[in-house]
C-alpha cells in the first residue's frame, strides 16, 4: 500500500510537469524509475514474508517462478496506476501521440519493472531478512545507476541504457526521440537475462529454507535445471558480447573504426569517416587548429594534453554512434569532442573546443564549472564561457545581442543564468547572456579571473567584487551599447522563445516536421499537408509549425489556402514582428509567381528597408532588383530566393546555370554578377569568384547596397585565403575591420579572419 501511494503521488505531480503531463518518452522514463524502485522493494522482502508465512508457500517444484509470478503482478499493479492516471489526465492534457506513447511505455517502465521483479526476488532468496533484503536491493538499484553514469564518463556514448530505467538518449533538448531498434534489441538482451537470473535461482533455490545454496549443485536430480540455465547464459552473453555492434554501447575504438581517417595537428587528434572529400578533411584540419588556438589566446591556456575530435558526416552516424543526433557536444574529461562536418569555418567547433580546454581548470570527474566539487554542474558558467571564447557571429556582437535582450525585457536574471534555471530558459537567450556576461569579466579581470570562478572560486574572491555588483556593471555596459531598431527586431525574432521543457508536445511536432520533410523529399504532397496540419494541432499553433505549413501549402500549389493562412496570422497579436515580415515576403513571392511582378517589386522594396539582419536584406534587396526583369529568365532565380522554397527549388547545379543565364542576359546586372559570384564561393571555386567579383566592381552603375558590397569583399578575402594569398586576404579583411560603417559584429569576425590569415601563413612557414 505504501509504494501503491507512492508511485500515485509521483503520477500526479507528474501531471502538472511540462513534458510529463502526456504519456510520451519524458514520462515513461519518470515512471521507470519510480516503478522499479517500488517493484523491486516488493520482490526483495517477499520471500521474507512467506518464510514468516505472512504470504502463501508457492510450491516445491516451481517455488523460484512461483513466486516470481506474484511478485512481478504486485510489480503490474503499480505501473496501473500512473498509467490509468496518465490516460485520464488525458482528458485535460490531450496526448501528444497516445500510440508511440504507449510504445515507450511497453519498451521502457514494463521491462524494467519485469527486471526489478526479478532481481528483487533474488535479493529476497540472498537474504536472511527482509531488511537485509531491501538493502540489498535498494545498493543493486543505485549501482545499476551508477554503472550508467560510469558509462557515460568513460566512454563517448552521450546516451545510456539501463536495466531500471530503460534508455536515455543524452540530452533532453534533442527534439526528435524515436524508439529505433537500439532500445528493441536492448529490451530482448534484459530478456536473456532475466530467464538466466530466474534459471540460476531455480537451479540453486532450497524449497525447504527459500534460500540460494551451493549445496543445491550436488543434487542429482538439479542436473536437468543445468539445460535451461546454459540456453539463458548462451543467449545472455551472445547479446552482451554484439552490445557495440547493436548499439547499446560504444567505446572508442568504436569511434576510431567508424570514422577511420586520422589527421594529427598541434595536439589535435582529428577522426573523419573516409567518405569526407580530401579537400573537407584539408579544410576542417586548418579549422579545428586555429580554432583551438583562438580558443587558448581567450583563455591563455598553456595546457598541453592531446584532445580529440569526431567528425561524424551526418546526424544519423552521429546519433547512432553516440547519442545526441541533433546537438554538437563535448567531453572535456575525456579531451573528446563530436561534431558533424560541416563548411568551414565550422559553427560549433570552437564553442565544443573550448570545453574541451576548460577541463584544465574545471572541477571533479568531470572537469566543469559547478558546486560540491564539480559535482553539481553550473551550466550558465559552463556554456558561458564557451561562448564568450567561440568569437563573432552574425552582424551583431555578442555584447550587442544581449543589450538588445535586456531592451525587449528578455534578459535573464543572475540567478536564473547562474542557477537551474539556465536549463529552462531558451537556449538562445541563456547561452548569449551567460556568453556576453563571461565575456565582460574577461574583459574587466582578465582570463585568471574567469577561469578561477569556473574552478570554484567565488566571485568576490576571483574578482574582489560580489556578483550582484558584477551583474550590476554588466547591465550598466550594455546600457552604453548603441543600437539600431532592426536590431531589436532580429533580437526579439531570436530571442522571443519558449524553452523545450515549457514547449508543447516538442518530440512530436519534430518527428512529424521529419515525416513532412521526407514526404516533400519523395514528392507527396498530401501526406506532406497532412504532417503539417497535424503538427500545427499537437503544438497549439505555434509560429514555426504554422509557417512550415503555409511553405508547404505554397510549395503543392495551394496558394489560396497559403494566402488565407497569412491573412489571419498577420492579424494575429502573438505573432511577432520578425515572423509577419516574412509572411509579407512569402506573399509577395506568390505574386511573383502569378505574374504581379510590379505588385512583388514594390512589396520587395518595402521589406527590405525594414529587413532584421543583413541576410534579408540582401535576400530582399536582389529580389526587388530582378523581380522587372523577364519572367522567363528570372523565375528560376527567384525560386531560389523564395523566402519558402521547400523541395521544389532546382537542384545546386540547375542553380547555377539558371543564374549564369540571367548573368548572360543581363550582363550589366550587378546584382545577378553578384548572385553567380556567390554560386562560385559556395562550390569552392575560388578563381571563378574572384574574376566574377573583379567584373562585379568594373560594371557601371553599380547599385547594389553597402550589406551586398561588404559580403562581396567577404567572399573576396576568403576566396584570397583558399588560395593561399594569405597577405592579401589579410588586407581584405583589415578594410572591414576598419570599415566604421560596417556593422560592429561583421568588423570583429574580419578581426577574427585576420588572425586567421596570420596563423595558417604560420603553418604554411612550418611545412
Amino acid at each position: 500500500m505504501g509504494w501503491l501511494v507512492v508511485v500515485a503521488v509521483a503520477a500526479l505531480l507528474a501531471c502538472a510537469v511540462p513534458l510529463l503531463e502526456t504519456l510520451g518518452f519524458e514520462l515513461a522514463l519518470f515512471i521507470s524509475l519510480v516503478c522499479s524502485l517500488g517493484a523491486g522493494h516488493l520482490a526483495s522482502v517477499y520471500p521474507s514474508r512467506v518464510r514468516a508465512r505472512k504470504a502463501a508457500f508457492p510450491g516445491v517444484r516451481y517455488s523460484v517462478l512461483a513466486m516470481y509470478g506474484r511478485v512481478a503482478a504486485h510489480g503490474m499493479l503499480l505501473l496501473l496506476i500512473p498509467l490509468a492516471i496518465a490516460l485520464l489526465n488525458g482528458l485535460r492534457v490531450p496526448p501528444c501521440n497516445l500510440c508511440e506513447g504507449l510504445a515507450f511505455f511497453a519498451l521502457i517502465p514494463l521491462p524494467s519493472v519485469l527486471l526489478a521483479s526479478g532481481f528483487g526476488l533474488l535479493a529476497g532468496l540472498l537474504s536472511p531478512g527482509p531488511k537485509s533484503a531491501s538493502v540489498l536491493w535498494f545498493v543493486a538499484f543505485a549501482g545499476s545507476i551508477a554503472a550508467a553514469f560510469h558509462d557515460f564518463h568513460s566512454t563517448p556514448a552521450v546516451f545510456a541504457f539501463g536495466p531500471f530505467f530503460g534508455y536515455f538518449p543524452g540530452v533532453l533538448y534533442d527534439t526528435l526521440i524515436e524508439i529505433d531498434h537500439r532500445l528493441v534489441t536492448y529490451r530482448l538482451a534484459g530478456i536473456s537475462h532475466l530467464g538466466l537470473l530466474l534459471s540460476a535461482g531455480a537451479l540453486l533455490a532450497d524449497p525447504a529454507s527459500l534460500r540460494l545454496s551451493l549445496r543445491r549443485l550436488s543434487e542429482r536430480s538439479r542436473i536437468r535445471s543445468l539445460v535451461p540455465l546454459g540456453i539463458s547464459a548462451v543467449a545472455a552473453l551472445s547479446l552482451y558480447a554484439t552490445g557495440n555492434n547493436l548499439g547499446h554501447r560504444t567505446d572508442r575504438a568504436d569511434l576510431e573504426q567508424l570514422l577511420s581517417v586520422h589527421v594529427s595537428i598541434g595536439r589535435l587528434d582529428l577522426h573523419f569517416s573516409p567518405k569526407t572529400p580530401e579537400d573537407s578533411v584539408k579544410d576542417l584540419t586548418r579549422d579545428a587548429a586555429f580554432s583551438l588556438h583562438q580558443v587558448e589566446n581567450f583563455l591563455e591556456e598553456t595546457e598541453r594534453d592531446r584532445i580529440a575530435v569526431f567528425f561524424f558526416k551526418n546526424r544519423g552516424q552521429k546519433g547512432n554512434a553516440i547519442g545526441a543526433r541533433r546537438t554538437n557536444i563535448a567531453k572535456p574529461w575525456r579531451s573528446e569532442v563530436y561534431v558533424i562536418v560541416d563548411r568551414v569555418p565550422h559553427e560549433v567547433l570552437r564553442h565544443e573546443l573550448a570545453h574541451a580546454v576548460s577541463a584544465s581548470f574545471g572541477r571533479g570527474p568531470f572537469k566543469i564549472a559547478g558546486g560540491l566539487g564539480g559535482f553539481y554542474p553550473n551550466p550558465g558558467l559552463i556554456e558561458g564561457l564557451a561562448v564568450a571564447a567561440q568569437g563573432p557571429r552574425g552582424n551583431l556582437t555578442i555584447h550587442q545581442w544581449s543589450a538588445a535582450m535586456k531592451r525587449l525585457d528578455l534578459l535573464p536574471t543572475a540567478d536564473t543564468l547562474f542557477g537551474p534555471g539556465f536549463l529552462d530558459t531558451h537556449a538562445s537567450r541563456a547561452y548569449s547572456a551567460a556568453g556576453s556576461f563571461c565575456r565582460r569579466l574577461r574583459e574587466r579581470h582578465g582570463a585568471d579571473a574567469l577561469k578561477k570562478v569556473y574552478s570554484g572560486v567565488s566571485w568576490k574572491e576571483a574578482t574582489g567584487v560580489e556578483l550582484n555588483k558584477l551583474w550590476s556593471e554588466w547591465l550598466g555596459f550594455l546600457d552604453e551599447i548603441p543600437l539600431r531598431e532592426n536590431d531589436l527586431v532580429a533580437a526579439r525574432h531570436r530571442f522571443d522563445r519558449p524553452s523545450v521543457i515549457r514547449s508543447v508536445c516538442v518530440h512530436e511536432v519534430a518527428r512529424l516536421r521529419d515525416r513532412a520533410s521526407k514526404s516533400a523529399d519523395s514528392g507527396n504532397r498530401d501526406d506532406l499537408i497532412a504532417l503539417l496540419e497535424d503538427a500545427v494541432e499537437r503544438s497549439g499553433g505555434t509560429e514555426s509549425t504554422r509557417m512550415a505549413l503555409m511553405g508547404g501549402l505554397m510549395n503543392s500549389g495551394r496558394c489560396d489556402e497559403a494566402r488565407a493562412m497569412a491573412d489571419d496570422m498577420l492579424v494575429d497579436a502573438t505573432v511577432g514582428k520578425s515572423r509577419k515580415n516574412a509572411l509579407h515576403e512569402m506573399l509577395a513571392d506568390l505574386e511573383f509567381e502569378a505574374g504581379n511582378s510590379g505588385e512583388a517589386t514594390r512589396k520587395y522594396a518595402d521589406l527590405s528597408a525594414d529587413a532584421p539582419s543583413n541576410a534579408d536584406r540582401r535576400r530582399l534587396q536582389v529580389k526587388t532588383a530582378l523581380a522587372p526583369l523577364a519572367p522567363r529568365v528570372v523565375a528560376p532565380i527567384m525560386k531560389i530566393l523564395a523566402r519558402n522554397p521547400g523541395r521544389d527549388g532546382p537542384s545546386e547545379p540547375a542553380a547555377m546555370l539558371a543564374i549564369a543565364d540571367a548573368a548572360h542576359n543581363y550582363p550589366d546586372n550587378p546584382f545577378l554578377a553578384y548572385l553567380l559570384a556567390r554560386q562560385y564561393f559556395r562550390h569552392g571555386l575560388q578563381e571563378g569568384t574572384l574574376a566574377k567579383l573583379d567584373a562585379l566592381e568594373k560594371i557601371e552603375n553599380n547599385e547594389t547596397s553597402p550589406d551586398i558590397a561588404l559580403t562581396a569583399r567577404h567572399m573576396r578575402g576568403q576566396s584570397l585565403l583558399e588560395m593561399g594569398q594569405n597577405t592579401e586576404a589579410a588586407l581584405v579583411f583589415q578594410e572591414i575591420a576598419n570599415d566604421e560603417t560596417a556593422p560592429n559584429g561583421d568588423r570583429a569576425y574580419a578581426r577574427d579572419w585576420m588572425d586567421r590569415c596570420a596563423y595558417y601563413l604560420s603553418l604554411d612557414k612550418k611545412k
